[in-house]
């Protein structure tokens, strides 16, 4: 599956990973699978993910993303007060374009309940998402 959840009970968050070719419905299914494995905590976790340079989003259309985006809103309005940090480490501006999507989507979205940045390394990442 290239869109896996899975939580670093270590540093507290949900870790996102993509790589192989990405598409909305395996996005949500994911998305999906950790809400309910965990009952809906770890939406509350600061989310970091990370898009390897292996992944393809040319299969990812924007009536997707707009998919994975009401995915998310519904989530939120079934756990009402989440309001998460969501870093993204990109490999490069090919993916970063990517992420800055969903950025502008969660500031003109503001139901998605969420923050984004974006960052280049996972050192970088992790420390904005402890600050």
């Amino acid at each position: 599956m290239p869109v896996r959840y899975f939580v670093d009970d270590d540093r507290g968050f949900l870790i996102g990973q993509a790589s192989g070719v990405l598409r909305h419905e395996e996005s949500i299914d994911a998305l999906s699978q950790i809400t309910s494995e965990t009952d809906g905590a770890a939406l509350f976790l600061p989310h970091l993910y990370f898009v390897d340079e292996q992944t393809e989003l040319h299969e990812l259309t924007f009536e997707g993303i707009m998919l994975i985006k009401d995915k998310f809103a519904a989530l939120a309005q079934l756990y009402p007060g989440r309001d998460v940090k969501t870093a993204f480490v990109v490999p490069d501006k090919i993916h970063a374009a990517f992420a800055k999507m969903w950025q502008a989507l969660a500031e003109t979205h503001t139901e998605i309940g969420s923050t984004v940045e974006l960052f280049d390394t996972e050192e970088s990442a992790v420390a904005w998402l402890k600050r």
